[in-house]
C-alpha cells in the first residue's frame, strides 16, 4: 500500500486522488460491474514492484519499475489482444 500511497500523492491531481479515496475500486479487465477491491491491484503491482527491483525498494527504483510495468501493458495490448 506504500507504493500506492506515494504515487497518488505525487502523480495524480486531487480531483483524481479523491475519487481513487470515495470508490476503493477499479476493473480488472476494463469492463463494468467487474470491479474489485483496488487492494487486490494494489498488492498485486506491489509484489511486481518487488520483484523486478529484487528486494531493494526505493522511490527511485519504484518509477522506474512502474513505467516499465506501464510499458508492458500497452505492448501486450497492440500485440497480444
Amino acid at each position: 500500500m506504500a507504493v500506492v500511497v506515494t504515487a497518488l500523492k505525487e502523480c495524480i491531481n486531487s480531483a483524481l486522488r479523491d475519487a481513487v479515496a470515495t470508490l476503493r475500486t477499479l476493473s480488472l479487465t476494463g469492463k463494468s460491474g467487474s470491479n474489485v477491491s483496488i487492494d487486490f491491484a494494489v498488492e498485486t503491482l506491489n509484489a511486481d514492484i518487488v520483484k523486478m527491483t529484487n528486494n531493494t525498494v526505493s522511490r527511485e527504483a519504484i518509477k522506474k519499475t512502474v513505467r516499465i510495468l506501464n510499458g508492458l501493458k500497452h505492448v501486450k495490448e497492440e500485440f497480444l489482444s
